[in-house]
């Protein structure tokens, strides 16, 4: 024990004998302070007599001998530079400026993305400004185009003007002549009180009702208003309601179609008859059949599938098909609706008898085959920035919004997709109430046609 208490005091004098010669050393140098860097960290370490990290720089010519590392002797002040640098303060202040480098990256990154999205909302802003210039362009140069037109309904001279009042001589003032009461004044014909006088007579064969229903409307009549009643009034037709045509006017019944049961896909019967719903009857005009995703829609007139191998003649008539273009998005995107009928040869549509899938109107419109066929679009909707909405004209015929509310135009006939005029439609429905909607048709569409396209909107729920 002796022993190791003289090595502990030979060990603890050792490491006096090293400090009081550094202390020596530091304030035997001769010179400005600044010569003599010593950090705080430096003195706190020895005097804590922790290990330190000395670094000293020589300067040859400086030097009247040689080197001796113990006392220095020759080695003047200003050539000798001590740094003391504590390890962990080292390494505390490279991981400081490590923290500052990634926060002011992110603050950088942070920075551009919104300068990005600011320049996307002004871009935006800039298009939806440029698109309301456009509309408000167009709707200027159609009204100076119209005021330029000769006489149409609105009552203008069509090949030369009337003189001013101030320019019509004394000798041409006449006065008017009464008419004599026997003499009645002449109406006109009304075109569509005429088809429907005809259409819903008593009298009229069937035969002759059904001609009419699957025939193009006639050109007089520029426009044939009817409304659908859905009937789900009872458990039954909730799950399966009837949707019954009718005139608007005058609520006289037209047709009836309802979705069929045990039927994987939609299947709806259309029939004159509205307490017999099945092909058997004699009022049965056709049926709308869907794909198994719902997004086609075929109309079939009176006939067998032509699976059966029944030969042409008594294979089904395909009368027109609807395809809705199904896009991804939160469901308030408007529809984009797609409608192929048969083209008219002598004012009658062209008998389509497909005997396979290819030759279906939906196959060959996808295929680019639209020589033979006529192709209605929906119009486009425009969006309302104070109803936060997109919206169309219906011209009072629809009164609540309804993702099933369209309109129907011809795209080659040039009509223009974003003014209201009500002669370039050829086909709207839109809703009224919760049980009836409204539905007008013209020409080159039928009766049937345009009510197997309405029933198309009310099965489709993407």
């Amino acid at each position: 024990s002796s022993k190791r208490a003289a090595m502990a005091a030979n060990r603890l004098k050792g490491y006096q004998d090293r400090f009081s010669a550094t202390n020596q050393f530091i304030s035997s140098a001769n010179g400005p302070l600044s010569s003599h860097r010593i950090s705080l960290p430096a003195k706190a370490a020895v005097q804590s007599n922790e290990p330190l990290k000395l670094q000293t720089h020589f300067d040859p010519s400086q030097l009247d001998g040689p080197a001796n590392l113990e006392g220095l002797p020759g080695l003047k002040p200003s050539a000798v530079m001590v740094e003391a640098i504590s390890v962990q303060d080292k390494v505390r202040e490279e991981q400081r400026l490590r923290e500052e480098k990634e926060r002011q990256m992110e603050c950088e990154r942070r920075r551009m993305e919104e300068l990005k999205m600011e320049e996307e909302r002004q871009e935006k802003e800039k298009q939806v400004k440029e698109e309301r210039e456009r509309q408000e362009k167009l709707k200027v140069q159609y009204e100076i185009e119209r005021a330029e037109e000769p006489i149409d309904e609105r009552g203008k001279c069509d090949s030369f003007d009337l003189p001013k009042d101030d320019e019509v001589k004394e000798e041409d003032k006449r006065p008017e002549e009464p008419v004599p009461e026997s003499m009645p004044v002449p109406e006109t014909a009304d075109p569509v009180k005429e088809f429907l006088a005809v259409l819903l007579s008593p009298e009229t064969p069937a035969s002759k009702k059904r001609e009419m229903m699957l025939m193009p409307l006639p050109k007089s009549i520029k426009k044939l208003q009817c409304t659908i009643h859905r009937d789900k009034r009872s458990l039954a037709k909730k799950m399966y309601p009837r949707f019954n045509l009718m005139v608007s006017h005058t609520q006289d019944f037209l047709l009836s179609a309802q979705k069929m049961t045990m039927v994987g896909s939609a299947h709806y019967i259309i029939t004159t008859d509205q307490h017999n719903m099945t092909r058997k009857t004699e009022g049965y005009l056709g049926k709308v059949r869907s794909d198994v995703a719902g997004h086609e829609y075929n109309l079939f007139g009176v006939g067998e599938n032509p699976s059966k191998g029944l030969g042409p003649g008594r294979t089904r008539n395909q009368l027109a098909g609807v395809f809705y273009e199904h896009e991804q998005g939160n469901g308030r995107t408007p529809r984009k609706i797609n409608v192929v009928i048969p083209q008219l040869e002598e004012g009658a549509p062209v008998e389509w008898k497909p005997m396979k899938k290819e030759e279906h109107l939906l196959y060959q419109f996808k295929c680019g085959f639209t020589k033979k066929l006529i192709v209605l679009k929906n119009k486009t909707p425009t969006w309302n920035s104070s109803l936060k909405a997109y919206v169309l004209n219906f011209f009072g015929r629809v009164a609540l919004p309804s993702v099933k509310n369209f309109q129907l135009i011809d795209p080659e006939n040039g009509f223009v997709q974003y003014l209201f005029v009500e002669k370039e439609i050829v086909m709207q429905f839109g809703r009224v109430d919760d049980s009836f909607f409204n539905m007008d048709l013209s020409w080159p569409l039928s009766i049937v046609q345009a009510y197997g396209i309405a029933i198309s909107a009310f099965s489709y729920n993407h």
